[in-house]
């Protein structure tokens, strides 16, 4: 048997294996793609401060249940897998564990397919790169990946439900701060129109009071004749009064004289 024929085939697998066995990539600080043996090597684990796992595959179970915050996504690496409907919940798994100041590895059996198209998946959505720019992005960071055909077809599926997401919010958020300002404008213009008329009405009661006091007093104001009368006797009275009691006062001192 001539092994010369498979030389490439057995050099690629070397490759692969010993691929496995490297550390995991850091894609971003605080998201590191990699393998099952990386999900396995607790002392690495522990070094690179590791508190989530994402376990992207059907036959491997997690390896440290007590000691780690597991989520696992059970499916094959597939053409016919449908993997992008675990698209949303593996972006919260991971943006909860970002929240939490926590760093998730995010592995499956090579770190190849399937766990660099859930990392793939969260670029694009994270940071609202296109399918291109996220694959390039990561591709760069660990050169092994290589997403099947079916799930590169879902990404870009994908691609297209985040534009319309995003042009839908985009719509609203128009449509809500058109409607924002259309109601912040009229209680404005009702407001001017008061300020407007205030002075005229303040006018208006100004003249009526001042025409008001000129012409009339209510009848509360005044008395009656007779308490009037008595109040406030007539001058007349009260000059002749006094002049009876000053001409009897002159007589007396006359006769008291004499």
């Amino acid at each position: 048997m001539n092994l010369k024929e498979y030389k490439s085939f057995i050099d690629q697998e070397m490759l692969t294996i010993l691929g496995q066995m490297d550390a995991p990539t850091e894609i971003f600080q605080y998201l590191y793609l990699g393998s099952e043996w990386n999900a396995s090597n607790l002392e690495e684990l522990v070094v690179n401060g590791i508190g989530h796992i994402l376990n992207v595959t059907r036959e491997i179970d997690n390896f440290f249940p007590g000691m780690f915050d597991y989520q696992n996504i059970r499916v094959y690496d597939d053409e016919s897998t449908e993997i992008l409907h675990y698209w949303d919940k593996t972006y919260r798994y991971i943006r909860r564990a970002k929240d939490e100041g926590s760093k998730v590895l995010v592995h499956c059996k090579m770190g190849i397919s399937r766990s660099a198209s859930v990392v793939i998946a969260y670029v694009m959505k994270a940071y609202d790169w296109n399918l291109e720019r996220a694959l390039e992005f990561v591709k760069t960071k660990r050169g092994c990946i290589k997403p099947n055909s079916g799930f590169l077809k879902q990404l870009e599926i994908y691609q297209g439900i985040l534009d319309a997401s995003k042009q839908r919010h985009n719509s609203l958020w128009r449509s809500k701060s058109e409607t924002n300002l259309k109601s912040s404008e009229k209680p404005k213009k009702k407001s001017d129109e008061k300020k407007q008329k205030m002075p005229e009405k303040s006018e208006s009661l100004h003249h009526l009071r001042v025409t008001s006091n000129v012409s009339s007093r209510p009848k509360s104001w005044s008395p009656s004749d007779a308490v009037a009368d008595m109040l406030f006797p007539p001058q007349n009275s009260i000059s002749a009064n006094a002049c009876t009691a000053e001409k009897s006062q002159t007589v007396n001192q006359s006769g008291s004289k004499y």
